[in-house]
């Protein structure tokens, strides 16, 4: 259920449609609750609110324009987003696209057009065509007016928003936030200094050493690996007495009848629920809805996705085609203040256990290495050419060094040292190009020149 309303929120959010629609129906409610109050305003007189009173031609022309309008300004905001659209994706890429698309603002806009001009459409129908008739929706007329006021200063809020949005430092700053959302999601606790670094779990020995390894759950999709329901597959294997372990990676591509799970008997368990744990339909179904897996990556869980989404833009900020290394050193400085965020976090570990210490689930958890690795390492290879971008490369480095305190953690920042040091007397020969960037490196060697391992 858990994932089932994460897929339809993340599908809503999505969506380009959502929120205009939304306001669509709500002002629609709303005109049909003023015209009906209109209605019975009407037999009790306008002494008290005569600032309101209208003629009905007055009222009609007044809607038919302003609905008239409204929609000529909902055009506009679409062309602008379209532009927008365009943009991002030719110099940022389309996988941002999806940050413009969710963006409120944008959403927003667009709805509050479309809802005035559904607004005063529906008001229009109550005025009557015969000029006798007493009735005119006064009260109605007034907020459609109130409305459109509110839709100018939208606009003008709009073009301003979408002036800024288009710019490298938005897009950066946006997509770096949304790595820190993650970060924070997933990483919220502090880390200690522990007294010594903690052994990783065997997978492999615990699937040698069970009873029965055969019983195995596997996708009935194509796609990537978007999300999975931990504390539901705990709870079910703590029920069934099995230990599960993942055989995918969160973000991962998974292949149509690949393994998701293997179902590993507990040595303990009685044969009857052994016997029991074949997998049948009603139990594959139930496994499989622990598991969201869709044609594209999403950073709800899969922080490796938030990374690559900052990583994607240095990268082409790098291309012969842009060549925007002030964008790369932009992306360069989000990732290290995520990554120095992340050297004092602590990593969960890849086994969850139940109340009696016997491991329930096991699976493949990223750990800081991998993801500076995956942050820095892509933007070397193509930015190391640029003494700015290199020299901010090194700064980051320096950066995240100064937080780093496990031991894993400071092998990678010096793996990472040595090779930008050694790309960077490869591609400039001038020892003074590379005096700055060698007394930052050499700094950073000297830190950790006593880390565990080295």
């Amino acid at each position: 259920m858990r994932l089932w309303l994460l897929r339809v929120w993340e599908q809503l959010r999505g969506s380009f449609w959502f929120v205009p629609t939304a306001m669509m129906f709500a002002t629609g409610a709303m005109a049909f609750t003023l015209c009906e109050l209109d209605s019975s305003l009407a037999t009790s007189g306008t002494e008290y609110w005569e600032w309101l009173v209208t003629s009905a031609d007055s009222a009609r022309s007044t809607l038919s324009l302003l609905s008239g309008t409204m929609i000529t300004l909902a055009g506009v905001v679409f062309s602008l987003t379209m532009v927008t659209l365009s943009l991002t994706s030719s110099q940022f890429g389309s996988r941002l696209l999806r940050t413009v698309i969710t963006d409120l603002t944008t959403q927003f806009g667009l709805g509050a057009f479309l809802a005035t001009a559904l607004y005063c459409l529906i008001v229009q129908r109550y005025i009557p065509a015969v000029e006798e008739s007493p009735f005119v929706p006064h009260l109605s007329v007034s907020v459609a007016s109130g409305f459109a006021l509110t839709s100018l200063a939208v606009m003008i809020g709009f073009v301003h928003h979408v002036s800024v949005a288009i710019q490298a430092q938005t897009v950066v700053m946006e997509a770096a936030s949304e790595l820190d959302g993650v970060i924070e999601r997933f990483f919220p606790e502090p880390e200690p200094e522990p007294l010594e670094e903690q052994s990783p779990v065997e997978t492999t020995a615990l699937m040698n050493t069970a009873t029965s390894t055969d019983h195995v759950l596997r996708s009935d999709a194509e796609g990537y690996l978007q999300a999975i329901d931990l504390e539901a597959l705990q709870k079910t294997a703590c029920e069934m007495n099995v230990t599960l372990v993942l055989g995918q990676q969160l973000g991962g591509f998974v292949l149509r009848d690949s393994v998701l799970l293997h179902i590993l008997h507990r040595e303990d368990a009685e044969n009857g629920d052994k016997d029991r744990w074949e997998i049948d339909e009603s139990v594959k179904n139930r496994l499989s809805s622990f598991f969201m897996i869709g044609r594209d990556r999403t950073p709800h869980q899969d922080i490796c996705c938030a990374i690559d989404n900052v990583v994607e833009i240095a990268l082409r900020a790098l291309s012969p085609g842009i060549n925007d290394p002030f964008t790369a050193v932009t992306c360069v400085d989000r990732l290290s203040a995520s990554l120095v965020r992340l050297t004092r976090r602590r990593f969960p570990l890849p086994c969850r256990q139940d109340e009696d210490g016997s491991p329930r689930i096991l699976f493949q958890q990223v750990q800081f290495p991998e993801l500076l690795r995956q942050a820095f390492q892509p933007i070397r290879h193509d930015g190391a050419m640029s003494l700015m971008v290199a020299r901010r490369l090194m700064i980051g480095l320096d950066r995240v060094s100064q937080s780093v305190f496990r031991g894993a953690d400071c092998r990678e920042i010096v793996r990472q040292t040595k090779c930008l040091l050694a790309d960077v007397q490869r591609l400039h020969p001038l020892p003074e190009d590379r005096e700055e960037i060698e007394a930052a490196g050499q700094a950073i060697l000297a830190r950790h020149d006593d880390a565990p391992g080295l």
